[in-house]
């Protein structure tokens, strides 16, 4: 029986606090890269809620097509910390001054602020095997890895670990960014217990995925349930997996 559940924003808009809060602590010290790209420059290092404005922002700019209210970024933060992540420009000064762009939410009094060092994230949690949530949902719960059973009993549910989005500014694409952040998960992921890595891929970039290891599933092996939510995602939405 899955343990997860979901709120599309289409029936239901939750109340989004300002993202005023300071600082959370991160894993680790908050300040030295998880993980380092070929090139030293580019390093991925853990999310925190101050980061989720430019997060944001950035998922406005690399793939409008596939728009998601805010809410949905800082659940996922809320949700799963551990597996949030954010690609570092070290060569570019970190400020603190607000940057206004445009956002549709008019009632707004809260100018966000974009550091501009911030150059890519990912956002990634466990959800149900052989599924996916609907674009632009709030989840309320996660999978876990063991749930008690009937007998009081700890058992295995297997659930999948999955890659939200990754999404990298055109302006650093010649860096290998994708390829560490897959990595990285990777490898976090099978730390954790994770048999299983998956992802929905859009805008016909299942070959990009293909080239990273991941591999489609047959619509024909998915449930109606899932096909249908593909459909949210467009489509050119593939579903896709590796196993780790």
């Amino acid at each position: 029986m899955s343990t997860t559940s979901s709120t599309n924003l289409n029936t239901h808009t939750p109340s989004i606090k300002p993202l005023t809060a300071p600082p959370e602590t991160p894993i680790g010290d908050g300040n030295s890269p998880i993980n380092s790209l070929t090139n030293p420059r580019f390093v991925w290092k853990q999310a925190m809620v101050t980061d989720l404005d430019t997060i944001y922002h950035l998922s406005t700019i690399i793939h409008p097509d596939y728009p998601e209210d805010i809410a949905v970024y800082i659940n996922r933060l809320e949700l799963y910390p551990e597996g949030c992540f954010i690609l570092i420009d070290t060569h570019c000064v970190e400020r603190t001054d607000s940057v206004i762009f445009e956002k549709s939410d008019e009632k707004s009094t809260t100018s966000p602020i974009i550091h501009p060092h911030i150059v890519g994230y990912c956002l990634s949690h466990p959800w149900d095997a052989e599924s996916a949530p609907p674009l632009d949902t709030i989840l309320d719960t996660l999978p876990k890895l063991e749930q008690l059973d009937s007998n009081n009993e700890l058992t295995k549910t297997n659930p999948w670990y999955y890659l939200h989005d990754c999404a990298i500014s055109p302006l650093v694409r010649n860096t290998d960014g994708g390829k560490s952040c897959i990595e990285l998960l990777k490898k976090n992921a099978k730390c954790k217990g994770f048999e299983v890595f998956s992802l929905t891929s859009v805008n016909n970039s299942a070959k990009y995925w293909e080239n990273r290891g991941f591999c489609p599933v047959s619509p024909q092996n998915l449930s109606p349930l899932m096909r249908e939510k593909l459909l949210s995602y467009g489509e050119d939405a593939v579903f896709m997996k590796m196993d780790l």
